[in-house]
């Protein structure tokens, strides 16, 4: 989280792009400048969910900052709530210990 927030902070999205990550080098422009404060910033693919509103400076609106965990790893998403900026784990699983996940529907 502390990296996501620094990146923002820098407004930049990847501060040792080309020299550290395999992207093409830009000349006169460089694309990754973040230019306006986002309302939502996320990183995906993390270990752990997590989330955290970063109040901006200097009249800036403020940022909901959001780890996306692996989803192959960890079944899990994240809702986020536009209007709001209200995040929620959203979990996907299985129930293999033979009881049935969800009642079956009346066939009456």
């Amino acid at each position: 989280m502390e990296i996501l927030k620094h990146t923002l902070v820098a407004r930049h999205m990847a501060p040792t792009g080309p020299d550290t990550l395999g992207c093409y080098p830009f000349y006169n422009k460089d694309p990754f400048i973040i230019k306006e404060c986002p309302a939502v910033y996320f990183a995906g693919n993390q270990p752990t969910y997590d989330s955290q509103l970063l109040d901006g400076s200097d009249g800036q609106s403020s940022s909901l900052l959001v780890l996306v965990p692996d989803f192959c790893r960890a079944r899990q998403s994240v809702l986020v709530n536009l209007r709001t900026l209200d995040c929620r784990l959203l979990s996907f699983g299985t129930d293999l210990s033979g009881g049935n996940a969800v009642e079956p529907m009346d066939k009456s």
